[in-house]
């Protein structure tokens, strides 16, 4: 998928071992390690999942040390679940692995008005791309109309000539009474300057670098805790600088043609251009005007890319690529998430190794498609076979059952093997004998390597017992009888329990911007909650959903969760209290809440989903 705004500097040892390093938001630095081989740098906008992908590139993040830059002075430390579709990242690699990756954001805040396909929020128009090339990612809501004053926003994206934010990713947030927002310096007085129409009052605040001065044109982040004064922004932190690039470095730009003077003067993501030399693919450099998006590369010479070459970029709806367990499922009519991704399924949809009756919560699965209207809307979809020995979930309608009683085996057609049960095999919501072909199952276990053995099989068709469904995601539109999370509307009845944090809690605490955490049941198509659990995380905490790897055994304290690096060698809280911490398995689908430093996150909760 093309970014808004992709680049990437690479440093060869030999040509710049004697230079020192730069300034500003990132800083390229020399290889080290005995590898030879260089450390490179980039940032662009997040584009797929598999790995990470920006630009097309694949980088591997396992062992990655990710930041979030919210603060603009105190980056906080988080799990590689921070970084999403759509998100604007800067990244360090070295042979496409990334060492350490910051998240971020153009604007957090409130949003003061909806558009047809704008909205403000913090004195920052923000257009959602109509582009096909780069279209916005919508998170936590379906449709701007869906996002009403007051909504907390996290919007990242690229400016456009005008000024406004042309969105990669839009992010209904929880109300933490935290603001940010970048960009560039205009009107400044003794105690304040404007970011588009947002007065920044700078009294309280602490400037960093210390020493520097705040001037028209600079590029600033500015946060706070401060509520509003009068509409405007009373910042606690303000960070001056940005993008810093080394003198003839190697540099690959990719965005939207802004300040179009001439062929030799122009940027691209807010870099200046000059592509007099250039080969132009794609088109001719009488082509070239703002809204065009191009790639342009060649070597950093006083701050201006010096361009050899500059293609043209069509404007055809790229493919998304994601892959990882389905999460938020309720039926395929409705979106899910796939690594953190709304994703739909259509009639048009294809499947490899399954069909749509094989989507479930938990099942592990590859998706491609473009976006469309702020969500994934899927060409094809491949659920990934198992591994011998490695615990997986599957769903489907049983089919070609060879006996009455266990131990026998079964299909859940299409997918390409039989599923076997034992007399260990756990029944939920039904018994041994209600396992006939035609029932809708749910099953744990894991591949032998010619059948998937049965652990635990779930009726999913049982009137009298329905089936749970779990769902994450940001409060909205609460009401004594209903709320909306993640675009769905799930009933409240007087035996829907609340929680916080484990503890019990009531209706009242339920608020418009709450991270909950909901189980449900869906009867005739209606989702009613049995349990709503409002989630306040520690401060400083950092989450992970994904599945489990790398565990060498049931006494083995680190493993991967999705890519991201977990210690349990603490005492976590075990939710389920059913479960232990022996019971983690490679293909287990978890949820973990913990501390992290160096790209390991130390476990405090750990959930199984």
């Amino acid at each position: 998928m093309k970014s808004l705004l992709h680049i990437l500097v690479v440093i060869v040892t030999a040509a710049l071992a004697g230079c020192g390093g730069g300034g500003g938001e990132m800083v390229a630095r020399i290889g080290s390690g005995g590898s030879g081989a260089p450390v490179s740098a980039g940032a662009g906008t997040v584009s797929g999942f598999g790995s990470i992908i920006v630009n097309g590139q694949h980088y591997d993040e396992t062992g990655a040390s990710v930041f979030i830059d919210e603060r603009p002075d105190l980056p906080s430390a988080a799990s590689v679940d921070a970084i999403r579709l759509g998100s604007q990242i800067r990244f360090e690699h070295q042979a496409n692995r990334i060492s350490q990756a910051t998240v971020a954001a153009e604007v957090i805040g409130p949003v003061s008005s909806v558009g047809a396909d704008t909205l403000t929020v913090l004195g920052q128009t923000i257009r959602v791309n109509a582009a096909a090339a780069s279209p916005s990612v919508f998170d936590g809501f379906t449709a701007l109309a869906d996002l009403t004053t007051g909504s907390i926003v996290e919007v990242h994206g690229q400016r456009n000539a005008a000024g406004e934010i042309v969105a990669s990713r839009i992010e209904l947030r929880s109300a933490t009474g935290v603001m940010r927002v970048a960009g560039t310096v205009t009107e400044v007085a003794p105690d304040s300057f404007k970011i588009g129409t947002l007065t920044v009052r700078t009294a309280q605040a602490s400037i960093v670098p210390a020493g520097q001065s705040l001037a028209t044109g600079l590029r600033v982040a500015a946060w706070t805790d401060q509520p509003l004064a009068n509409g405007q922004f009373v910042a606690r932190v303000v960070r001056i600088g940005g993008l810093s690039v080394p003198e003839a470095a190697a540099l690959t730009l990719d965005g939207v043609v802004t300040d179009y003077k001439t062929v030799s003067s122009f940027r691209v993501g807010g870099y200046a251009v000059d592509a007099t030399g250039a080969q132009f693919v794609g088109g001719t450099a009488s082509d070239l005007r703002d809204g065009r998006f191009v790639r342009a590369s060649g070597t950093v010479n006083a701050s201006v890319l010096r361009a050899t070459r500059v293609e043209l970029i069509a404007a055809t709806a790229p493919v998304v690529e994601v892959t990882g367990a389905i999460a938020n499922f309720t039926d395929a009519k409705n979106t899910f998430n796939v690594r953190n991704t709304a994703t739909l399924v259509t009639p048009q949809t294809t499947y490899s190794r399954g069909d749509a009756t094989n989507l479930g919560e938990g099942v592990l699965v590859k998706v491609e498609g473009p976006l469309v209207n702020g969500k994934l809307e899927a060409i094809k979809v491949d659920f990934l076979p198992p591994s011998a020995g490695i615990a997986r979930v599957l769903f489907g309608t049983v089919s070609k059952t060879s006996a009455a009683t266990d131990p026998r085996t079964f299909v859940l057609a299409p997918l390409p093997f039989e599923v076997k049960t034992t007399a260990a095999t756990l029944y939920k919501k039904g018994v041994a004998a209600d396992l006939k072909d035609g029932r809708s199952v749910k099953v744990a276990g894991s591949y032998d390597g010619l059948q998937f053995v049965a652990d635990e099989i779930q009726f999913m068709d049982n009137a009298q017992d329905a089936p749970t469904f779990a769902i994450a995601g940001i409060a909205s539109n609460v009401q004594p009888g209903s709320i909306v999370v993640d675009g769905r509307t799930v009933m409240l009845t007087p035996t829907t329990s609340y929680l916080r944090n484990g503890f019990a809690a009531k209706f009242d605490d339920l608020k418009n911007g709450t991270s909950v955490d909901i189980e449900a049941v869906k009867l005739n198509g209606v989702l009613y909650a049995v349990r709503v659990e409002l989630k306040e995380p520690a401060s400083g905490s950092s989450s992970v959903r994904g599945i489990v790897s790398g565990r060498a055994s049931d006494i083995a304290t680190e493993f991967l969760v999705g890519s991201q690096h977990v210690t349990v060698a603490g005492t976590p809280q075990i939710i389920p209290g059913s479960k232990t911490l022996k019971d983690i398995k490679n293909g287990s689908d978890l949820e973990v809440e913990g501390t992290i430093e160096k790209g390991l996150l130390t476990a405090t909760r750990v959930k199984f989903r």
